[in-house]
């Protein structure tokens, strides 16, 4: 989806009249969702172009091993060659619909990934979600759609999986992981409409799961929430369909507990748990890595 988000200044001055003014426009944005299915590359060790692109929009960065393996992890490192001190590499998007003619086309630059969410249902394949803003580019026009190859891999549901929260494995039917990213405007008098570019300048990682509920001498819940333990979340998952199917390992360090309640999954009692991703003082840059290698 697709949202314009420019800014209306109202001009509410006293007059005589009580009557609305037009506003002014000032700077002008979007707001863009983009959802897909979780599925790589279809070759272990390659990257998936469009996923990649999306993730260092939102300051993720990637490793290649040939053939082996791709591993995203964060950076705090400033991206040269762009306006704005950002962490996050700016994309430029090119949005088409429908038109009553050929197709109806609009033009974002400077886009960033506000935040991102991959969810994962038990015996479902996973989707990712992200949010974007951008600056608005020029007026739309009327073009032709252009050619494009769907990504023919075929996603996995979520099966056979591993997952532990502090060294302890734990069933679960839902995984949530996502980040929330701080996207300041850089704003300038020189640029057009006074904006001239974003920046992402915070990160905040997070995961959401349910496992059933376990002894209190297996794994207590509440007691790692009130003290505020620190723990290593892993999950691990073949994401593909295919005969050179790849498996996604999540891995985050330094998790805390920072919501813990009590649930029901249809009689079945679950412990509901969020969790907060810390990265270590010194270097940082270590919440959370994505990797993508053979299944």
């Amino acid at each position: 989806t697709i949202k314009g988000a420019g800014e209306q200044i109202a001009r509410d001055f006293l007059r005589a009249s009580i009557s609305l003014l037009p506003h002014i426009t000032g700077k002008r944005k979007f707001d863009i969702t983009v959802e897909t299915e979780l599925k790589y590359s279809g070759a272990p060790g390659v990257a998936l172009a469009p996923l990649e692109t999306l993730l260092k929009a939102s300051s993720f960065f990637p490793t290649v091993v040939t053939s082996i393996s791709v591993t995203y992890d964060p950076s705090s490192a400033i991206v040269s060659g762009f306006d704005g001190a950002s962490i996050a590499t700016p994309m430029t998007c090119e949005i088409y619909v429908d038109g009553p003619t050929t197709g109806y086309k609009l033009i974002a630059k400077d886009a960033l990934v506000k935040s991102w969410r991959l969810s994962n249902n038990a015996g479902e394949y996973g989707t990712w979600e992200f949010t974007i803003e951008a600056v608005w580019h020029a007026a739309a026009t009327d073009a032709a759609f252009p050619t494009t190859t769907f990504i023919g891999t075929k996603p996995q549901i979520m099966q056979n999986s591993t997952v532990t929260i502090g060294g302890t494995a734990v069933c679960i039917k839902n995984l949530e992981i996502g980040c929330e990213l701080d996207v300041t405007e850089y704003e300038c008098s020189n640029a057009a409409f006074g904006l001239k570019a974003l920046a992402t300048t915070g990160r905040k990682c997070t995961a959401k799961a349910d496992p059933i509920i376990l002894a209190a001498a297996t794994h207590d819940f509440f007691d790692k929430y009130f003290t505020g333990t620190t723990m290593i979340l892993s999950a691990a998952w073949t994401i593909e369909n295919n005969a050179t199917a790849q498996k996604l390992t999540i891995t985050a360090p330094l998790a805390q507990y920072s919501s813990v309640g009590i649930g029901d999954r249809g009689g079945l009692r679950t412990i509901p748990v969020d969790l907060v991703l810390g990265a270590t003082e010194s270097p940082g840059d270590d919440e959370l890595k994505l990797k993508f290698e053979s299944a």
